[in-house]
This record gives structure tokens, sequence and C-alpha cells, in this order.
């Protein structure tokens, strides 16, 4: 390889890699107060909880794996097609299917359960996170949802009434799970209309790419939480993607500077015979 280009190769992928590592370190900068934007989510990637309900001493456990099912189109725009299946002694219980947009505002949901299916249709959308999260964020959910359960019988009934909510980030926060320990930011939700007296808390991570805990409340007992046991697949986040582009810019860098030193050390070719 001719010396002269080998070195403009070298020092082109030295500055690419130098930008990258910049970019890198300003996000972490960035983060010393956390920020958590919104996540990008991809068909397959899954979380899998621990859910426990109280009832007095009475404590009812289940396991519940949520999943990115697919991405589809409906009314002009992409919606996640997330699943919540619910399993007791390996069995499913229940399964909510809930189409979510990529701003992660749910639109309907399809819940089945052993006697019935519970339709769901939110006018507007509810609204579980607004991104950027971070401490002292506040958001206000007040949409009016219309359900249509079909009876196992065959029974069908419709109602409609209004979900009321306003949830705060009030702190952040490492937290200790089984699937590990997590930066979180933690949320606090008071519901109103016919739900007053419930409180729930969420502690979502950027690195989980969702909720790693959560806790429900009423007048001041605990009701209900789960805990996340286990990632699965996941897709790669943009820090790590950078830093594999970094790591990738090196080995090159190293390698076209290793070529350019080899070509300016060879000994000039023999003079060609008289």
């Amino acid at each position: 390889m001719n010396r002269k280009l080998a070195l403009i190769t070298a020092l082109t992928l030295l500055v690419g890699m130098l930008n990258v590592a910049f970019n890198v370190r300003a996000r972490a900068t960035s983060a010393a107060v956390l920020h958590i934007e919104q996540p990008e989510l991809f068909v397959s990637e899954s979380w899998l909880y621990v859910d426990r309900s109280y009832n007095g001493p009475n404590v009812e456990e289940r396991l519940w794996k949520r999943v990115v099912a697919d991405i589809e189109e409906w009314s002009g725009q992409s919606l996640y097609k997330i699943t919540d299946e619910f399993l007791k002694n390996n069995k499913t219980v229940t399964m909510i299917t809930t189409w979510r947009t990529k701003q992660w505002v749910d639109l309907r949901s399809s819940s089945e359960y052993e006697d019935a299916t519970v339709e769901l249709a939110y006018d507007p959308g509810y609204e579980n996170y607004e991104f950027p999260l971070y401490v002292g964020q506040e958001w206000e959910n007040s949409a009016n949802l219309s359900q249509t359960t079909t009876y196992s019988d065959g029974k069908v009934e419709n109602i409609s009434y209004l979900r009321q909510d306003h949830q705060t980030v009030i702190s952040e926060e490492t937290i200790a799970v089984k699937a590990g320990n997590f930066t979180a930011l933690k949320i606090k939700v008071d519901y109103g209309s016919g739900l007053e007296g419930y409180i729930d808390y969420i502690w979502f991570s950027s690195d989980a790419k969702n909720w790693v805990k959560w806790e429900s409340y009423f007048n001041s007992t605990l009701v209900e939480t789960a805990e996340l046991q286990s990632l699965g697949k996941r897709a790669l986040s943009n820090d790590t993607r950078y830093i594999i582009i970094a790591a990738i810019a090196v080995s090159l860098a190293v390698i076209f500077a290793f070529i350019a030193f080899r070509a300016r050390k060879k000994p000039p070719p023999p003079p060609p015979p008289n």
C-alpha cells in the first residue's frame, strides 16, 4: 500500500475514533444528572417479572412475561404490539395484548381471562411516560375508556369510564432486583376518577429499557408488587453501538498505522540488472 495513502487513512480513522469517543463522553457527562430518553423497542425483546398480590396474610405469586411481539401498522402509524402473559403453576391465566405508539402511548388493549375477553380503547391515548424522564418531571392522564367484555357464555357488556392520574418523577435510586442492580428513576402515580386511594411507585431504568420494580398501595397498604427477574433478548443500545464503532475504528487505525510504518521501513528495491 502507498505510504502516504496509508497514513492519510490512519489519520482519518483516528479522527473518527476521537469524535465517537467524544460523543460517548459527552453523553456520559450529561447523564450525571439522570435523564432517560425514550427507549426504542425491537421485536422479540422481553422482560420476566415476578408479580405478588397481597390479601392480608395471603400472598399470590405469578410469573409475568412481557414481550415485544410485533410492530404493526394501524391508522397510519407504527405501533408496538406488546404481550403481557401471566402464569401460575406454568399455566397461562391472563394474556394482555397492548398496542402502544413509539412514544409509549397506549391506544387499545385486549385481555384474555379464563372466563372472559376484555377489549379496551383509549380516547385520547394513555401516556405511560413523558420522555425524557428526569427528577421533577410531571404529567397527567385523562382518558375516556370504552370497554367491551365478552363472557364465555356469550354475554356482552359495554361500559365507558374515565381514567385519570398524575405522575411525578420523585427521585433517582440504585435499586437491586434479581435481574441485577439498576440506576432508575422512581415515579409516583396518584390515581383519581374512582381509583382514589391507590398510589403506585414505578422504578424505570434506561438499562432495562423498561421498569424494573413496581409497587401498588391502597390507603397506604401494599396490595401488589412486581420485580424484574431477568432480561430476555435485547437490541444494542446506542451507547453500546458507539463503543463498538470506536473499538473497530481503533483496530483499523492501528492496522493502517502499522502498514504505514512497515512501508516507511521497507528497503528500496534492488537496481535493475545491467
